[in-house]
């Protein structure tokens, strides 16, 4: 009988539990599952005395303490313990998440000489300097950033991008424009990259438009809903100072804010603007979560730039209309007049134009329930056509089967 055919994910619990990652790897694990193969996990930064197993996320974890030790000195140990427990195979593929662990990656690759690597691409090293502003980063070009010194925050994160991109035997994309973008600016070829958008995990319920309310609101309420982390690059302070404006003409909107708000972020940049009309909810459970979706009159997707949000897909499924930035590969996920109305980001240095833009999007769709509905039902059809998890794994299936061929 031949040997099974195993999928190691690389998971750093510590930040997968507030973000995007961890409801991609517990998606990422039902697909590998139906698909017959062996799933596990390896979870490092994990609230745990000892290197320890567990079940997490419907698999197997390798459990690994978080350790007050430097990086390099952290992942070596990682790998340390991932070789005691994992032998090296041609059925065995390592599945990483994150650009800060090239160093494991390099570390491992010299080790596992059979098994195979993968690089799910869930951010870019450029993004936060550049506000998720392609053409800004297009122009300035990568050999430019990293020699020049006022790129330098930035350079570490290119160079284990770039290296990441390098000892990968496959680079999974969550977008077309992400895939378009690696092969023009870092030069890859086409072959070692496969475009796997997100998908909508089967046990999220959809819940049908009902009216209802929360204690602290009144029925006559609109809420409009932002979901997603605390965070500037998701176009928070943008959409506070445009909500503002917006609750000058109609009287009967509140914003809600559900979102886990980051340590390192200014709580005062954040709140200063918070009135009685800005319900900030913070991190919430699942269950509130599609509360809001049930009685939210419309979503907000403000961010600057993302690959393919998993707070969207939701937006999407719970058939609500949304008014989206045109940021970068957000503008694939929403298209204007298509399934959303899109706000234009506009020039990144002058955020009155943007506030306007995000103002004048609300007011619009608020004035205009018919393309509202349309805009709603649209972004259902796509979530259920696109964004399809049967889709997804059939995906998934054709790029696995053809790395263990080789």
């Amino acid at each position: 009988m031949d040997n099974p055919k195993k999928i190691f994910v690389i998971d750093d619990y510590a930040s997968s539990k507030i973000n995007g990652i961890g409801t991609y790897i517990t998606s990422l694990v039902y697909i590998l599952n139906t698909l017959n193969f062996e799933v596990y996990i390896i979870a490092y930064n994990y609230p745990c005395q000892t290197v320890c197993f567990k079940r997490y996320k419907n698999a197997l974890a390798l459990c690994i303490p978080i350790l007050n030790i430097p990086i390099e000195k952290y992942f070596e140990m990682i790998c340390y313990f991932v070789r005691l427990n994992i032998e090296d195979s041609d059925k065995n593929i390592f599945i990483f998440n994150y650009i800060v662990s090239n160093y494991l990656l390099s570390r491992m690759k010299q080790y596992y000489f059979l098994s195979k690597f993968t690089y799910i691409v869930h951010d870019m090293s450029w993004t936060s300097f550049f506000q998720g502003d392609v053409k800004a980063f297009s122009k300035a070009g990568i050999r430019k950033i990293l020699s020049e010194n006022k790129y330098s925050y930035m350079q570490k994160y290119l160079r284990e991008e770039i290296d990441m991109f390098a000892m990968v035997d496959k680079i999974i994309a969550l977008t077309n424009i992400t895939s378009n973008l690696i092969q023009r600016e870092y030069g890859i070829p086409k072959h070692k990259i496969s475009v796997i958008p997100n998908g909508i995990h089967p046990e999220t319920p959809f819940f049908k438009k009902k009216s209802g309310h929360f204690p602290y609101m009144s029925k006559a309420d609109k809420v409009l809903l932002f979901v997603g982390r605390v965070h500037k690059s998701k176009g928070i302070e943008p959409l506070i100072d445009a909500f503002n404006m917006v609750k000058y003409i109609n009287k009967n909107v509140k914003l809600v804010i559900l979102g886990a708000l980051l340590p390192n972020e200014s709580k005062y940049s954040i709140t200063k603007d918070f009135t009685s009309d800005i319900i900030f909810r913070g991190f919430v459970e699942r269950n509130e979560i599609n509360a809001w979706y049930r009685i939210a009159y419309m979503a907000i997707f403000p961010s600057f730039y993302e690959q393919c949000s998993y707070a969207g897909l939701e937006m999407m499924t719970h058939q609500l209309p949304v008014v989206s930035s045109n940021g970068f590969c957000i503008n694939e996920m929403f298209v204007h007049n298509e399934n959303a109305f899109i706000a234009d980001i506009g020039d990144r240095n002058n955020p009155i134009e943007y506030v306007d833009n995000l103002k004048l999007a609300m007011i619009y769709l608020i004035d205009n329930p018919d393309i509202s509905n349309l805009l709603a039902k649209e972004g259902k059809i796509k979530c259920d056509t696109i964004y399809n998890i049967q889709r997804i794994s059939n995906l998934y299936k054709l790029m696995f089967d053809g790395i263990f061929e080789k």
